[in-house]
């Protein structure tokens, strides 16, 4: 029987898995692994053979790189502020909410909320309005909005880790309010 050589070529297709969920204290970064002196080995000596009965010979040494990107990223969820059932006249009432957040390790961001439905804090029933205000602090005395300077800030502490942002509310005293049900919508407005 002669002799047979040959040269040949193709692909072979690699499948990683990144585990999850990814621990807390992951950086939001570019990740790289160099494996180097990875092998490629090729079987011969006929069909059928098994690729466990034991390895071909070494043809090659190569790196092989695995890499992942893993981005900044926040999730945000919040209570309802429910300051209950009031008498008129409305005296002044407190209550408070929580804003939770969950950002990617030691991604620094900020927590705005907005001026509700009507830009102005105000709950309404239909034409009617109350006016509120929101707080950073159990005082009442720093204002919680969406801009420079009033915005609360934090560094998140990782997928498994959330911050909760107690929300400090406060209904103002007003002696002529209708009797109703109140309410208006605020905005949770992270950056990061």
């Amino acid at each position: 029987m002669p002799f047979f050589t040959f040269n040949d070529s193709g692909t072979v297709t690699l499948y990683g898995l990144l585990p999850g969920p990814l621990p807390g204290t992951t950086r939001a970064e570019f990740h790289q692994a160099l494996m180097t002196g990875s092998q490629v080995r090729v079987r011969t000596g006929g069909f059928n053979q098994s690729c466990s009965a034991g390895a071909g010979a070494i043809t090659d040494n190569y790196t092989l790189t695995a890499q992942v990107t893993i981005p900044d990223q926040c999730q945000v969820a919040a209570t309802d502020l429910d300051f209950g059932t009031r008498n008129t006249p409305l005296a002044q009432v407190d209550s408070t909410s929580t804003v939770t957040v969950r950002c990617t390790n030691s991604t620094d961001f900020e927590v705005g909320l907005n001026g509700g439905l009507t830009g102005n804090r105000e709950m309404t029933n239909g034409t009617d309005q109350v006016a509120y205000e929101l707080y950073q602090d159990a005082a009442r005395s720093v204002d919680w909005g969406n801009t420079p300077g009033t915005l609360q800030t934090g560094i998140g502490l990782g997928t498994g880790s959330a911050i909760n942002l107690t929300v400090y509310g406060r209904v103002f005293a007003n002696p002529t309010a209708e009797a109703g049900s109140y309410s208006d919508t605020v905005t949770v407005e992270v950056t990061f």
